[in-house]
C-alpha cells in the first residue's frame, strides 16, 4: 500500500529533481547533450549515469544491455538514490532503440520440457476434478484440457478456473439443502477433499470460519495456519535462487499443498515463461522502466502499473506478483532524434514553447472504420479525440475519416497531430510549429531513426519539427500505442508532463514502444484546455488525482535558450518523403 505523502507526490507534475540522465560513455554526443539538459532544466548535481553502448547500432545483445545498461543503472539508484526519489529515466542520443531476444539456455531449455509435461499432466488432473464437481451424480468422462505447448502462457487454465469456481458454488448450493443427511454429510466430505486438491490449505483456510469449530478444531486450525506461514516463507527462499536450483522441486510440492493444483500449474506456467525466447526483443526504454525489479518474464509484456486503465483492472493487476506489485516502476522518455541537432533542437524548443505556449492546429486522421475489434476501438478513438476537442475546446480541428491518409502539403500550422495507417512511408502532410506533438499509429514505425534509407514515421516526423512522438521498435500491436483521446487529453490538461502522459496511458511494459521528448514538456500548463474528467471516466482516474493541482510549469527556472528573442516562431516544412519503396 501506497503511503499517502508518496501519493501527494506522484500527484504533482514530474520535476528536475525527480530524473535521473542516462547518456553513453561511446559517444561524446551523448554526455554533452545530457549536460546541456540538466543545465537548461536545473536537474541537480549528481543525477548523471553513464552506460557503454555502440552508438552505430541500435540494437543491443541483450546479455550486453543487462551488463553495461541495465546493472549500471541499478547500481547507480542504489546507491545515489536510497530515497527512490528518481521517477523517470531519461535516455540521451547515442544509446540504442532495441533489446534484442533473449538467448536460449540449453539447461532452462530441458528443464522447461519437464515442466511442460508437468503441466500438461496437472490440466487433465485439475480437469477431471472439475468435472466431478459439475457433474457429481454421473461423474462423466471428459476430455482433458491440456496446455500446448508453444503458448505455455495462454494455456485454458484461467478458463478451467473460472469452471471450476462456479461448480464449486453450485455444488455448496446443493449440498446446503442436503446437510443433515448422509448423503449431504458425504458430499460435503468429498466437496472439502476437492477444494484441498484444487486450493491447498490456504483455500481451505480461507473457507473456515474459526468461530464455528470446536476448541479441540481450533487448535489444530492455530497448527495448520503456522505450518502454512511457514511454507510460505520456504517457497519465497526457494524460489529466489533461481530457475536451475534444485530447491525449485520443493518450492513446486509446497505450493501444491499450499495453494492446490491451482497455485502449482500457475506457477509452472509462470516457469515455462521465464524461459522463453520468442517474442523476447523489447525497447530499452521497455525493459528500463523495470530496472527495479528482479527476475520477470520476458516473453512479450509486462502489465505497466503506472497505466491508469490497469490500476483499474483487477484482472491485469493480478497477472503481477505480490512483490511486483509492491516494486516501484520508472516512467521513461528518451531525447533522440536522427541527429545531435535534431535532439538539441528538442530540448531548447520544449522550453521555448513552455513559456510563450502552443499555438496552432489539430490534425486527426481516421480510416472511418467501425467494428468492436482493435481496428474498431482505436479509429473510433480517433474520431473520439476529434469530438473532445470540437465541443469542449477552441482548438482549430480537421478530422479525416477516409482511408487514405492526409497529402502531401494538406496540414499547415499542426502543433498536434494523430493518425493512420501509412506502414512505414511517412507521408510530408505537414509544416509544424515549433513544440508540436504527433505519432503514427503503425508497426515498425522506431525500428530505426537513423538509418540513411529509414523512411518510418519516428524518423519522418522528427526531420520535420515534431519535438515529442510515440512509436515502436518492432510489431507492437495495437493495444501498446496509447489511446489518442487520452494521450493528448492529459496533454491538453496542462496538469502533466509528456512522460507522465505516455506512463498513465501506455499499458505495457517490457515491450516495443518508446516516448521520444522532453520528459518535462508541459505545453499547455500555463493555458489548459480540458479537464481532466473530460478525459478520463471519474473510476478510472486514481484518487491522488482527483484533487485539483496548480496548473502553472515546474518551478525549476530553467534557462530559456530563446529568453532574447522576441518573434514568434515560425510553422516548418515537412522534409521530403523517403524515396526507398516499402519494405
Amino acid at each position: 500500500m501506497v503511503n499517502a505523502v508518496a501519493l501527494s507526490a506522484a500527484a504533482a507534475p514530474l520535476r528536475p529533481d525527480e530524473l535521473l540522465l542516462v547518456y553513453s560513455r561511446d559517444d561524446p554526443r551523448s554526455r554533452e547533450l545530457a549536460e546541456y539538459y540538466a543545465k537548461v532544466r536545473g536537474v541537480p548535481s549528481g543525477r548523471l549515469c553513464v552506460v557503454r553502448a555502440n552508438p552505430q547500432q541500435e540494437e543491443i545483445p541483450r546479455e550486453q544491455f543487462d551488463r553495461y545498461v541495465r546493472t549500471p543503472i541499478r547500481q547507480f539508484l542504489e546507491q545515489h538514490d536510497s530515497g527512490r526519489t528518481v521517477r523517470c529515466l531519461v535516455l540521451f542520443y547515442g544509446l540504442p532503440l532495441r533489446v534484442g531476444p533473449k538467448a536460449a539456455r540449453p539447461a532452462e531449455q530441458r528443464l522447461a520440457r519437464q515442466w511442460q509435461e508437468r503441466l500438461e499432466a496437472g490440466m487433465s488432473e485439475f480437469s477431471q476434478l472439475v468435472a466431478r464437481l459439475e457433474s457429481p451424480a454421473s461423474r462423466p468422462a471428459t476430455k482433458p484440457q491440456t496446455a500446448s505447448p508453444g503458448d505455455a502462457d495462454e494455456t485454458p487454465l484461467h478458463r478451467l478456473v473460472e469452471r471450476y469456481e462456479r461448480a464449486r458454488g453450485a455444488a455448496w448450493e446443493r449440498l446446503a439443502l442436503h446437510r443433515n443427511t448422509p448423503q449431504g454429510q458425504q458430499g460435503y466430505r468429498e466437496l472439502v477433499t476437492n477444494v484441498q486438491a484444487a486450493e491447498g490449505y490456504v483455500g481451505l483456510l480461507a473457507r473456515t470460519q474459526p468461530s464455528q469449530v470446536t476448541p479441540e478444531a481450533a487448535a489444530q486450525l492455530e497448527k495448520l495456519i503456522v505450518q502454512v506461514r511457514t511454507a510460505e516463507e520456504r517457497i519465497g527462499e526457494l524460489r529466489d535462487r533461481g530457475l536451475t536450483d534444485p530447491g525449485r522441486e520443493e518450492a513446486a510440492r509446497l505450493i501444491q499443498q499450499n495453494h492446490g493444483l491451482i497455485g502449482y500449474l500457475q506457477s509452472l506456467s509462470y516457469d515455462i515463461a521465464l524461459v522463453r525466447t520468442d517474442a523476447t526483443t523489447a525497447s530499452l526504454e521497455g525493459e528500463l522502466a523495470l530496472v527495479w525489479w528482479d527476475d520477470y518474464i520476458l516473453y512479450r509484456w509486462i502489465f505497466n502499473p503506472l497505466s491508469w486503465r490497469v490500476r483499474a483492472n483487477a484482472a491485469a493487476l493480478g497477472m503481477l506478483t505480490p512483490r511486483q506489485r509492491q516494486t516501484p516502476v520508472l516512467m521513461t522518455s528518451r531525447i533522440d532524434g536522427p541527429s545531435p541537432a535534431v535532439a538539441r533542437r528538442i530540448i531548447d524548443e520544449s522550453i521555448a514553447v513552455e513559456r510563450q505556449g502552443l499555438a496552432g492546429k489539430v490534425y486527426v486522421d481516421a480510416r472511418g472504420v467501425s467494428g468492436k475489434d482493435g481496428f474498431g476501438l482505436y479509429d473510433g478513438e480517433l474520431r473520439s479525440l476529434a469530438m473532445m476537442l470540437r465541443l469542449h475546446t477552441g482548438l482549430d480541428v480537421t478530422l479525416d475519416n477516409r482511408s487514405e491518409v492526409f497529402a502531401q502539403g494538406q496540414c499547415p500550422d499542426a502543433m498536434l497531430y494523430c493518425g493512420w495507417y501509412s506502414l512505414r512511408q511517412y507521408v510530408p502532410a505537414f509544416t509544424f510549429v515549433p513544440g508540436a506533438v504527433g505519432y503514427h499509429i503503425a508497426s515498425f514505425e522506431a525500428i530505426s531513426i537513423k538509418a540513411p534509407n529509414e523512411s518510418g514515421w519516428v524518423k519522418g516526423l522528427l526531420n520535420a519539427g515534431v519535438d515529442a512522438t510515440v512509436g515502436p521498435v518492432a510489431e507492437p500491436y495495437l493495444h501498446a500505442f496509447p489511446r489518442p483521446s487520452e494521450f493528448f487529453g492529459l496533454l491538453l490538461t496542462g496538469r502533466f508532463t509528456l512522460a507522465e502522459c505516455y506512463a498513465y496511458t501506455s499499458e505495457l511494459n517490457s515491450w516495443m514502444m518508446l516516448l521520444i521528448g522532453d520528459p518535462l514538456y508541459r505545453p499547455f500548463a500555463a493555458d489548459p484546455q480540458l479537464p481532466l474528467e473530460r478525459v478520463f471516466p471519474t473510476d478510472l482516474i486514481p484518487p491522488e488525482f482527483r484533487q485539483p493541482v496548480s496548473s502553472q510549469p515546474t518551478d525549476s527556472q530553467p534557462h530559456d535558450p530563446r529568453a532574447n528573442d522576441s518573434r514568434q516562431p515560425a510553422p516548418r516544412q515537412s522534409a521530403p518523403r523517403q524515396s526507398e519503396p516499402r519494405p
